[in-house]
């Protein structure tokens, strides 16, 4: 889940909760999203996790909240 507070992530054995600015920056790629934490750390968000209007609306919270490069 994402929110204008964060990614909510949750999985079998846990969960996570990170604040938007806990990341520097994002990549789009062809079926993930890349949200780096550091230079050298990634988390991975599978794109077949959003329907269409997920993923646009996914991008602006992106966009609005971490700088992409």
């Amino acid at each position: 889940m994402a929110d204008t507070a964060g990614i909510h992530l949750r999985w079998s054995g846990g969960s996570s909760d990170l604040e938007w600015k806990n990341f520097i920056r994002w990549f789009e790629c062809k079926s993930n999203f890349l949200l780096y934490s550091s230079p050298a750390s990634f988390d991975i968000v599978p794109k077949r996790a959003f329907s269409p209007e997920q993923l646009s609306e996914f991008r602006g919270l992106l966009a609005q909240n971490i700088s992409a490069k």
